[in-house]
């Protein structure tokens, strides 16, 4: 009653204040804070009636923790005032503020700006309060407790500080204004609801020391398309995900567990998703009325067990979906395995060919639907391993691909000069390089072109020739076969010292020959890009009016140590090939003298020297999965280590 009369008082010394525009701040209320007493004070204050009170925490150290029950409130000093219209500021100095300090103020209104040398924030101290405006954090932060902003109106983006290093479950719960988080790498674990209910968040930044993900941490995040999760993190609690707007997912690489209900009734999941083989546990209803999944994807030679109690609905993980018309791809060989076993016997289950597959896009994010071949090349050799065609919608896929690394390559059908190409890696300018690893299938091998070089205005003519070095012949091409067709060659003229601009670029026909016209004056230079080729002394010319040039380009292989490959009609045989372990070598009637083993880099990785005889068989358990070249005496032949 006492603290109603206090209230009373204050509001009638208000209503006798000169309420004209130049009235001096006045003080309603104050006293003492600090965890020590007096080291921190706040003062309540207004410049008049009718505009809104400031309250102003200053000192220094740390602020006392307050209590609150559901009768009495909180028992904060200025708790009286929570319903009036506030502004909250708190001073340098102070290091933290109390639990429950400003629970349920209502009345706190716009910006909050913590300030540098605060280091802790305690449970449920700004729980529901009115903020309308943006949060933001000093650098100092350590720990934000439980609840600690719970249901506040704060809108757009908010930034973790790096060196926070614990956020309380349910720190930003519910408030609904939230677009955008960035969590820094010095977290560890996201706690149980920290962001659920955060409607309108459209944006999460997962910092790459995450490993654990609590439960419903991301619940009804309606907003949430999608979530990028680092390496890191291994372990998804119950619901984390639960009715979140997702509408894709990529799990992280090295996931461990998903608990029960982790993305259940996340409606607009749609298409392919794809289970890394790291997966130990999946919960029951994980995926539960993901109703718009096509595809599930997995990687174990022996299907991951998974308890399905017929007297529990929802221990299925995937409850809710027609899983017979949703494709189950598993390792080859193990289809009878998942057929046979709890929740997966219930897909469509089909084996999986291990592939590679992505989207050739315009610079703009359209598809590329102009027409054109996509190129795959084992990385690192100089050998076209095959092609296919774009689809209508810009996609591609190569299927019953071999383990290893490779480079992917575009080559429209127009020879229009002005276009170049790129992925995501700085060695090729127009490839991309994906990597494929126990038959696990890489679905978004995505490439991008860059915008349209403009056109060149000149009246002169540089053609030529792909040729390549004598010494290399009929390593990196069949002997009689045309020499290097469909490949880039870049046209580049010099701005100064040694700076280089590329101007053009074309594609070679099925000679090797490529041609570029309507070339301007100046000194210009050209350049290939082909997997582990060089280009031998790349020509610099001097361009005037009306030139026209012919030059051949000689390209030398990288790679070393193999010097002949076997031909056709020759009697040495290899097997079995692919291998697992043991290979076989029978040179027929001749006798095997050396036996050399070299990588994909030209590096020799076992040889066997004085054989003398004509059949040998050798172990290669050691070696890793991948392509090899056996060299015998002096001829060379592919195998496959699996």
């Amino acid at each position: 009653m006492m603290n109603y009369v206090k209230l009373f008082l204050t509001l009638l010394a208000l209503a006798g204040m000169n309420l004209c525009a130049n009235a001096q701040v006045t003080t309603i209320d104050s006293g003492y804070c600090g965890a020590n007493g007096n080291n921190l004070e706040w003062k309540l204050t207004s410049d008049s009636v009718l505009s809104d009170s400031v309250l102003t925490i200053s000192g220094t150290g740390a602020m006392q923790d307050y209590n609150w029950d559901g009768i009495n409130g909180s028992n904060a000093p200025w708790a009286i005032y929570q319903n009036s219209s506030t502004t909250l500021v708190i001073e340098s100095g102070v290091t933290s503020i109390g639990g429950f300090a400003f629970h349920e103020f209502r009345g706190l209104t716009g910006n909050l700006t913590l300030p540098d040398g605060l280091t802790s924030i305690g449970f449920k101290s700004c729980y529901s309060c009115g903020f309308n405006g943006s949060l933001t954090l000093p650098d100092g932060l350590t720990n934000i407790g439980g609840e600690a902003f719970t249901a506040c109106g704060f809108t757009g983006s908010l930034t973790l500080p790096n060196g926070l290093t614990n956020i309380g479950a349910g720190a930003f719960a519910n408030c609904i204004n939230l677009t955008s988080i960035n969590i820094p790498n010095s977290i560890t674990s996201i706690e149980g609801w920290t962001f659920g209910g955060c409607s309108s968040l459209n944006s999460v930044t997962i910092g790459n020391s995450v490993t654990h993900i609590r439960n419903d941490a991301f619940r009804d995040c309606q907003s949430l398309t999608s979530i990028i999760f680092p390496n890191s993190v291994t372990y998804l609690d119950g619901g984390a995900f639960r009715g979140s707007g997702l509408t894709s997912l990529k799990l992280p690489d090295m996931i461990d567990t998903i608990c029960g209900e982790a993305f259940r009734d996340c409606g607009n999941l749609a298409g392919k998703l794809f289970i890394p083989q790291s997966l130990k546990h999946l919960g029951g209803g994980a995926f539960c009325s993901c109703s718009k999944l096509t595809e599930v994807t997995v990687y174990w030679t022996q299907p991951l067990q998974v308890i399905v109690d017929p007297n529990y609905w929802l221990s299925h993980p995937f409850v809710g979906i027609n899983l017979s018309k949703v494709n189950l791809y598993v390792p080859v060989g193990t289809e009878n395995s998942y057929q046979g076993a709890d929740c997966w016997k219930d897909f469509n289950v089909l084996p999986n060919y291990t592939r590679i597959s992505g989207t050739i896009l315009c610079h703009d994010s359209t598809p590329f639907t102009s027409g054109g071949l996509v190129k795959l090349y084992y990385s690192h050799l100089d050998t076209e391993d095959t092609s296919v065609r774009v689809d209508s919608d810009g996609t591609y896929c190569f299927t019953d691909v071999l383990n290893g690394k490779y480079i992917i390559k575009v080559v429209p059908d127009s020879l229009n000069l002005s276009y170049r190409f790129y992925g995501d890696t700085n060695e090729w300018e127009n490839a991309k390089i994906v990597e494929i690893d126990s038959n696990r299938s890489k679905d978004s091998a995505d490439i991008i072109l860059l915008p349209p070089l403009p056109p060149l205005n000149g009246t002169s003519i540089i053609n030529g020739l792909l040729k390549e070095a004598e010494e290399d012949k009929g390593i990196t091409r069949k002997k009689g076969e045309r020499d290097f067709p469909g490949e880039d060659v870049i046209l580049k003229r010099k701005i100064n010292g040694n700076n280089w601009e590329t101007v053009a670029r074309t594609i070679t026909n099925d000679t090797g020959h490529f041609e570029f016209r309507n070339v301007d004056t100046g000194t210009f230079t050209l350049s290939v890009s082909i997997p582990n080729m060089e280009l031998i002394d790349p020509p610099f010319l001097g361009i005037n009016s009306d030139t026209s040039i012919y030059v051949e380009l000689t390209l030398k292989s990288l790679v070393v140590g193999i010097k002949e490959v076997v031909q056709e009609g020759t009697k040495l045989k290899v097997y079995p090939n692919p291998t697992t372990g043991q290979l076989t070598i029978d040179n027929g009637e001749l006798i095997i003298e050396n036996v050399e083993i070299y990588n994909v880099v030209g590096q020799m990785v076992l040889s066997c020297r004085d054989v003398a005889r004509n059949v040998l068989t050798i172990d290669v358990k050691s070696l890793a999965s991948g392509l090899y070249f056996l060299k015998v005496n002096n001829k060379v032949v592919k195998f496959v280590k699996e």
